[in-house]
């Protein structure tokens, strides 16, 4: 009865809070093309879970028509987490006609299962029930089911990961832009599947694990992925919305979308650069008399304008001469700016937030991780060091 109770818990908390987001998501004033793939998602997942729980309390003798139609949910997590990952790091702007490929297993799975579905209510209560009429056939729907999800859960780690390496030749920063949050979800997504795998194959192989058991453990698991997905989510701006009007009023001739090198001819342009030591004089004199690192949202498209140079020159001079990128370059200066200010008696005053913040970085978290990064001590650390010195 417990166990009934907890499961039937479990699948309305879920479900109300996948629909909650949802809505929150879908009400959004100014909504890009990523913030409705989520939302409809979070509605997939909540419609997924108020099936499993009319299904558990035997509801669907009410309604049996809807026997089934849960079968293909777990096929579309995959592509939708592909298609949330893509819209956020290539900034989709609509859904492509490719993408819905990506959907077709979704679509085979109910037309594989179209002779059961077509049944008599009283046929398919049966099969429920009693699994009636099983054919082995529908094999290969579990092994599609095994490997769908994993594939994307790769695939977009994949793409994450190239993300994250590309934002540094753009960004001085990577709060909200490199989606540390997603990374870390998707690989936890990819445990969780191999759980659920690795739980099922204890359960049916070797009767170790209690059927009840496993699916609450499953389940809960589930609905907290879904609340960290749906709040995280409904807070994730647009990752190019400061950056693309910059490179539209540079008169560029294409916008950065994905952060990838935009154009052959820029490659090839950046690869013959003849006065490059003069250019990095004048980026480096810049530096040093206007502290434009001081901005704490600084891109290589404001810099290119303010020194009137184009923004792949620069990566490629910053990179080619000094032998880093533009995340690197800046966070050099900030950090070099931070160790003035803690050595220097006018700023004891200062807390480590007001240090950070004054030397453009934008969280305490963000300075503590460059800082060590750069100089082997915290910034609390290196200001003790300095005063026994």
């Amino acid at each position: 009865m417990s166990k009934n109770i907890s499961m039937n818990a479990i699948f309305i908390i879920g479900s109300v809070q996948a629909f909650f987001f949802s809505i929150l998501i879908f009400s959004k004033k100014h909504k890009s093309f990523h913030d409705k793939v989520l939302a409809s998602w979070l509605l997939l997942m909540g419609l997924q879970l108020l099936l499993k729980y009319i299904n558990f309390n035997e509801l669907y003798i009410y309604v049996p028509w809807i026997l089934g139609l849960n079968a293909g949910f777990p096929l579309v997590h995959g592509p939708m987490l592909f298609l949330y990952v893509n819209s956020l790091t290539k900034n989709y702007k609509k859904i492509r006609r490719i993408d819905y490929l990506h959907f077709i297993p979704f679509v085979l799975m109910y037309i594989y299962l179209l002779p059961v579905l077509l049944l008599s209510s009283e046929s398919k209560i049966q099969i429920f029930i009693h699994g009636q009429n099983y054919d082995p056939k529908y094999l290969p729907l579990f092994i599609l089911l095994i490997l769908s999800v994993p594939s994307y859960i790769v695939w977009s780690f994949y793409s994450l990961k190239k993300h994250q390496s590309n934002i540094l030749r753009f960004f001085s920063f990577n709060e909200k832009v490199g989606l540390q949050w997603l990374y870390y979800l998707t690989i936890g997504l990819g445990a969780i599947w191999l759980a659920i795998v690795l739980a099922y194959m204890l359960t049916y192989a070797f009767g170790i694990i209690h059927q009840a058991n496993r699916d609450i453990l499953i389940y809960i698991v589930f609905v907290i992925y879904i609340f960290i997905l749906g709040f995280k989510g409904l807070k994730q701006g647009n990752i190019f919305f400061d950056i693309n009007p910059l490179l539209s009023k540079a008169n560029q001739s294409k916008k950065i979308g994905s952060l990838e090198v935009e154009k052959e001819v820029k490659v090839k342009q950046a690869s013959k650069i003849k006065n490059a030591d003069e250019i990095l004089k004048k980026i480096q004199s810049y530096m040093e008399k206007e502290k434009p690192y001081l901005e704490e949202k600084l891109t290589i498209v404001q810099l290119s304008e303010s020194l009137n140079i184009p923004y792949y020159i620069l990566s490629q001079v910053i990179n080619d001469k000094l032998n880093q990128n533009f995340f690197d370059f800046v966070n050099y200066y900030r950090v070099n700016e931070a160790k003035e200010k803690l050595c220097d008696p006018k700023f004891d005053h200062y807390t480590i937030l007001g240090t950070a913040l004054d030397c453009g970085f934008n969280s305490k978290a963000s300075f503590n991780r460059i800082f060590k990064l750069k100089t082997s001590k915290t910034p609390t650390q290196y200001k003790n060091s300095q005063k026994l010195n």
